[in-house]
């Protein structure tokens, strides 16, 4: 009861972030879709389908990153005899402490210059990029993010989580297309072709984002059309 009670704003927040970001970049849509459609999943599709797919990985891994579904701090508390730090300061016993991921998750000396923008192919290994290299980069990366989930104390559902979010995209992508537009459907029909679809009608259109130690985003209005056996 914990898992679901806890896991649901959570799992739902990470689920939406997916899909506005995917709405606003064509390019990586484009990409998601085309290794969607190479995996020919079975619908529903299977946790052993999805689980391995690098860059519906990258897409999912990109989106949390920017907007966590936990907004604010974990609060720990320094243990008897207090802590000191990597940079050297300490932290006296019992004083309470945290990270907050909204912040690591942009921190320019792990994620690049370009740490505010949405760009999944940053997790993949770059035409010039060394083995080792890469390696240490996504480490960095990874360890930074998986603050998502807490330290210390790590979340308890966040493999279900994962699980969730994997396969929910997975056959939301699979099946239908799905596009940010100014308008709901009801006021614009969608009349597009597949590669205009993909652009939002309004570039400037921006979601609601609330911040209640969970993370709450509205105003996303999506037309969504299924594809075609």
């Amino acid at each position: 009861m914990l898992s679901i009670l806890a896991g649901g704003d959570t799992t739902s927040a990470s689920m939406r972030v997916v899909v506005y970001y995917l709405a606003e970049s064509p390019d990586a849509y484009r990409k998601l879709f085309t290794e969607l459609t190479s995996a020919s999943l079975t619908l529903p599709a299977q946790w052993k389908d999805t689980r391995d797919l690098p860059y519906l990985d990258t897409v999912i891994g990109e989106s949390m990153r920017l907007n966590p579904g936990i907004a604010m701090v974990f609060e720990r508390v320094a243990p008897d005899g207090g802590y000191t730090l990597p940079d050297g300061r300490y932290i006296p016993a019992g004083t309470k402490v945290g990270i907050n991921p909204s912040v690591t998750n942009r921190d320019y000396t792990v994620f690049g210059q370009d740490a505010d923008i949405f760009r999944p192919d940053r997790w993949l290994r770059q035409e010039s990029e060394a083995a080792e290299e890469y390696q240490e980069r996504h480490r960095r990366m990874n360890d930074t993010c998986n603050f998502v989930f807490g330290g210390g104390r790590i979340c308890m559902g966040r493999y279900l989580a994962m699980l969730e979010i994997k396969k929910l995209i997975a056959i939301l992508y699979s099946t239908f297309d799905v596009s940010g537009v100014l308008y709901p459907l009801v006021q614009r029909p969608c009349t597009r072709t597949f590669d205009t679809q993909l652009h939002p009608v309004d570039h400037k259109h921006e979601w609601t984002y609330r911040n209640a130690w969970l993370a709450y985003q509205s105003d996303m209005p999506m037309t969504i059309t299924r594809r075609a056996v």
